[in-house]
């Protein structure tokens, strides 16, 4: 993603930094150009908008500890997908205040000012990039706009170049108020200095306006920050959706307490980590199937092999994951949270899970093996399986699904007419050690027929 600005004199502005920072500005995703309006007044087509930059740059540094920190989605599965595609209050099923916060910190449109501003959204998907959503305008424009945003795009942006870019804006911006001394300048640059640190940084990634923390969110976020461990806590406590930071902090503390101490990193397990290919595709479904398949091949399983039935020992043989060590029970759960994946540094992972089954634990497990083969990262860490973060784990069920239970071994099974019955569905789940779920999923997402 690209912001060009062309500086333009506005000799007619009177606030002397929006005078200062006037210029045309037009946005590029994936070099193509995203920023396209059609001026209603003058029935013409230009590539950006004419307005002050500032008003872009001031919601830029407002919101950058949850811009560029925060993977939470305040909303369920189907609730997460309309916010990610676009949806307004009413289609999310959310509450209208807390969707305007949500999205408050994450559209550009919050920069409107009384002007023009696209409805471009960003959010954090993972530690390596951002899910960004630019949004045309279909419906009647705001009073006094007479510029309409024409053009969609939909991308999958590297997380350092979407940062340095942002980084890149507020700085000219900045240079380009150099010597303008006003109340809104001064907060500008204090605002900027203030929301690098790392206690604003931590609030952001729990969904937090850092300027409005209690003193008791105030401490256990510090709490987090001198802890040996905070990638722990963090990965643990955002996927929370208790009420409040403090509350989101002592929960991932408390399920720390439960961690069962895990085995040194086996060599299989390395050599894992070398040889897979980390694909990235443009849908989370696509990039967990491809992620699976590529496991497979790396583990020797044949596309046929559904390996569900000895799953456990399966990790054992071929990836050094001792069948004792995977999966623990997790009495204490955080508020929405079902399985936590830790794994400290060097060591093997632990998968700590409220759900008792065989099938739930090899399905949890596989998404551990996503987590942290895919997913990249180093040191401690921790994932939760949380619908307040959806990208991550429409990945990791794709990968556990397609692993687990491979489209072709259902294809194989599929009834002329292509109805599932529930009996059908039944004896193949059955057959692969799944749950039925998981063989929905698979006839769903792989169009393998439909069910009665």
């Amino acid at each position: 993603m690209k912001v060009d600005i062309g500086w333009l004199s506005a000799p007619g502005v009177k606030d002397p930094a929006e005078a200062a920072t006037w210029a045309e500005i037009s946005l590029k995703i994936g070099g193509e150009v995203a920023s396209r309006v059609l001026d209603e007044r003058l029935n013409a087509v230009r590539n950006g908008l004419f307005s002050s930059a500032l008003p872009l740059v001031e919601w830029v540094v407002d919101s950058w500890p949850r811009l560029v920190h925060e993977r939470r989605t305040p909303a369920s599965l189907r609730e997460a997908l309309t916010l990610s595609m676009g949806g307004d209050a009413a289609s999310s099923g959310l509450p209208r205040e807390e969707f305007f916060e949500w999205v408050g910190y994450h559209s550009t449109r919050a920069a409107r000012a009384g002007g023009a501003m696209p409805d471009l959204r960003i959010v954090r998907f993972d530690g390596g990039s951002f899910a960004v959503r630019m949004n045309p305008d279909v419906r009647g424009l705001a009073p006094g706009v007479t510029v309409r945003f024409i053009d969609g795009a939909d991308s999958r942006v590297n997380a350092q170049d979407l940062k340095a870019e942002l980084h890149r804006l507020v700085e000219s911006v900045i240079l380009r108020i150099d010597g303008v001394r006003t109340e809104r300048v001064e907060r500008l640059l204090e605002r900027w200095a203030r929301v690098q640190g790392e206690p604003a940084a931590a609030a952001g990634r729990l969904g937090i306006d850092d300027e409005n923390l209690g003193a008791e969110d105030r401490s256990a976020i510090d709490a987090v920050l001198s802890d040996p461990t905070p990638e722990v806590l963090l990965g643990i406590a955002e996927g929370s959706a208790a009420d409040t930071a403090s509350c989101r902090v002592a929960e991932a503390k408390a399920a720390t307490r439960e961690a069962p101490r895990s085995v040194p990193e086996a060599k299989a397990w390395v050599r894992l980590e070398d040889v897979l290919r980390r694909v990235r595709l443009d849908r989370p479904w696509l990039t967990g199937w491809a992620a699976a398949s590529e496991f497979r091949s790396a583990i020797g399983l044949e596309s046929l092999e559904a390996p569900a039935r000895r799953f456990p020992a399966l990790l054992s043989e071929r990836c050094g994951w001792p069948k004792e060590s995977q999966v623990f029970g997790l009495d204490a759960p955080p508020t929405g949270v079902d399985t936590i994946h830790i794994k400290r540094s060097r060591q093997m992972p632990v998968v700590m899970t409220s759900s008792r089954t065989p099938q739930a634990h090899a399905f949890r497990t596989a998404r551990s093996l996503y987590y942290f083969l895919f997913l990249g990262g180093s040191g401690d860490r921790a994932v939760s399986d949380s619908r307040m973060i959806q990208g991550r784990l429409s990945e990791a069920n794709a990968f556990a699904a397609e692993l687990l239970a491979p489209a072709d071994v259902i294809r194989a099974h599929t009834p002329p007419n292509r109805l599932w019955t529930r009996r059908e569905r039944k004896l193949v789940a059955a057959s692969l050690g799944v749950d039925q779920q998981v063989v929905m999923h698979q006839i769903e997402n792989r169009g393998l027929g439909l069910a009665d």
